[in-house]
């Protein structure tokens, strides 16, 4: 009985550690304006970077899955969705 206890609280420890790391939209935005459209060879400089966050923000849905979150961005140059998973503060 008192392992499973113990079991109990290690994985609602794990489960709390993941959902506070979890990102939000604004870092995810972040991330993709310096990453997504930068693989189009479309960003130079920091001022463009400003101009695709309103763009990726309105582009992007996002599904919170408490342990992680997808970020679904619809491309707007070429149409593309891309699917992104975003974990303890990272994107993959």
């Amino acid at each position: 009985m008192k392992r499973r206890y113990i079991l109990v609280l290690g994985f609602a420890a794990f489960v709390l550690l993941f959902a506070l790391n979890n990102p939000k939209q604004e870092e995810y935005v972040e991330w993709a304006a310096g990453t997504i459209f930068q693989s189009e060879g479309l960003l130079q400089n920091s001022a463009e970077k400003h101009i695709a966050a309103p763009i990726i923000q309105s582009s992007t849905k996002t599904y919170n899955l408490v342990i992680f979150s997808l970020y679904e961005t619809k491309n707007p140059i070429n149409g593309e969705t891309t699917i992104t998973v975003g974990l303890f503060n990272q994107f993959f």
